[in-house]
C-alpha cells in the first residue's frame, strides 16, 4: 500500500484554495480601505475633540493647525499631518499627529481653527477626509460641537 497524493488529488486541492483565494482577496481589501478611512477620520475627530478640551482645561485659547517645521504653517491640506498649539506670547506644541500615508485631509475655508477658553471656535469650519474611494467629514460648530456628515 503506496502512501500519499496522486498528482490529481494536488491539483484539485491546488484548484480549491486559488477559487477561495480570488474570493478572499478584494472582499480583504475593501476591508483594510474601510479600516484605513476609519483611523483617517478618527485622527482627525480624536485632534478636534482633544483641541477643544486642552482649550476648556487651560482656560486659554489653542488652535490646530498644518504641521511641519516645528510649528504651525498656514495651508488648506492637512494630509501631512498636524498640531495642536497655544496661542499666548510664548506658543506651546501640545500634540503632533502624523499624517496617515494615503488619505487626504482639508479645512473648507480657513487654514487653522482657533478654539477659545470657552471651548467655543472663532469661526465655523468644515474638514473632509478622504481615503481612496471613500470621503467623510465633520462641521465644526461656532461653540465648538463637532457633527459629522
Amino acid at each position: 500500500m503506496v502512501k500519499g497524493f496522486t498528482l490529481i488529488e494536488l491539483m484539485v486541492t491546488v484548484a480549491v484554495l486559488a477559487i477561495l483565494l480570488t474570493i478572499g482577496i478584494p472582499s480583504f481589501q475593501a476591508q483594510l480601505e474601510r479600516s484605513r478611512f476609519g483611523a483617517a477620520r478618527e485622527a482627525v475627530l480624536t485632534a478636534l475633540s482633544q483641541a477643544r478640551s486642552e482649550a476648556l482645561t487651560r482656560g486659554e485659547p489653542v488652535e490646530l493647525c498644518r504641521g511641519g517645521g516645528g510649528g504651525c504653517n498656514d495651508g488648506k491640506d492637512w494630509s501631512s499631518g498636524w498640531i495642536l498649539v497655544t496661542t499666548g506670547a510664548n506658543p506651546q506644541v501640545l500634540h503632533v499627529w502624523e499624517g496617515l500615508k494615503g488619505a487626504t485631509v482639508t479645512l473648507n475655508s480657513a487654514n487653522r481653527i482657533r478654539y477659545r477658553s470657552d471651548g467655543s471656535v472663532i469661526a465655523q469650519e468644515s474638514v473632509a477626509v478622504k481615503y481612496g474611494g471613500k470621503t467623510s467629514g465633520f462641521d465644526i460648530k461656532a461653540t465648538g460641537a463637532v457633527v459629522g456628515k
